[in-house]
């Protein structure tokens, strides 16, 4: 899967799941990544053991910008 594979993915789950927690794990680039979000906050998205997160109730544009950089 590439990088913008598994951002479209990830927006796409965010898109088809309103109002309700979303999960996704697997591998990236040869990556372990581990995903929880809701609506645009991503509580964390974390890369072989290191964490990230974002801002609460980001827009859409911040939302995928978040995922571009962290990625």
């Amino acid at each position: 899967m590439t990088k913008v594979e598994l951002i479209k993915h990830l927006n796409k789950l965010r898109k088809d799941n309103k109002n309700t927690w979303v999960y996704w794990n697997g591998i990236y680039n040869g990556h372990t990544v581990s995903y929880k979000a809701y609506k645009t906050w991503v509580q964390y998205l974390t890369i072989d053991g290191l964490k990230h997160s974002s801002l609460c109730d980001c827009k859409p544009t911040q939302f995928l910008d978040f995922l571009n950089e962290a990625l």
